[in-house]
């Protein structure tokens, strides 16, 4: 399944997200429990990024977008409207990033912390 969601990923990895979907995937973090505090250091950094305020690699970027992309399908490979289980692949992809890249992820953390802009 991991395997499917990441061709998903770099697929999608050249498309831009705008403010509008970003506050979108934001309040959807809610559902994800636990895992919600770390898909919304996803969104937060994508934004920081996009407004030139912190930077990352190109691939690291394209792959948080593409899994913002991914949860904000409601087609994906198991549909959202599908209760409880629609869910399931969304945590997976989010649950991946976030082992893919924790050290990313903690280095943003450390630097939104110390960051005079907030």
């Amino acid at each position: 399944m991991v395997s499917k969601i990441v061709s998903l990923i770099e697929k999608n990895k050249k498309l831009n997200l705008s403010s509008k979907s970003l506050k979108k995937a934001f309040n959807k973090a809610q559902l994800f429990g636990p895992l919600g505090k770390d898909f919304k250091i996803i969104i937060s950094l994508i934004g920081d990024v996009k407004n030139k305020n912190y930077k990352i690699s190109k691939k690291e970027m394209g792959i948080f977008i593409g899994i913002v992309i991914y949860v904000l399908n409601p087609f994906d490979l198991i549909p959202d409207i599908t209760p409880l289980t629609g869910l399931l692949d969304d945590t997976a992809i989010i649950t991946w990033g976030v082992k893919r890249f924790q050290k990313t992820l903690d280095e943003y953390k450390e630097w939104k912390e110390k960051s005079p802009l907030y």
